[in-house]
């Protein structure tokens, strides 16, 4: 039995047509209404505000989605 080339026209996302006697057609489309938003917050060294002897930097920071 040759393998049936999908037309991309037409080609569905749950297709068994021509591959199975019980054939279906089914195409999912899922509308959803989602927002997304975070904050990002870093508080970074500078040059007077490095610890041990001014040899390291630090970073302060938080996340929040």
């Amino acid at each position: 039995m040759p393998i049936p080339i999908p037309n991309t026209d037409t080609m569905k996302d749950w297709s068994y047509i021509g591959f199975h006697p019980l054939e279906y057609s089914q195409t999912d489309n899922y509308q959803r209404d989602k927002d997304n938003a975070s904050l990002d917050l870093r508080l970074l060294s500078t040059e007077s505000s490095k610890l041990f002897a001014g040899r390291t930097s630090w970073v302060l920071g938080g996340l929040s989605s």
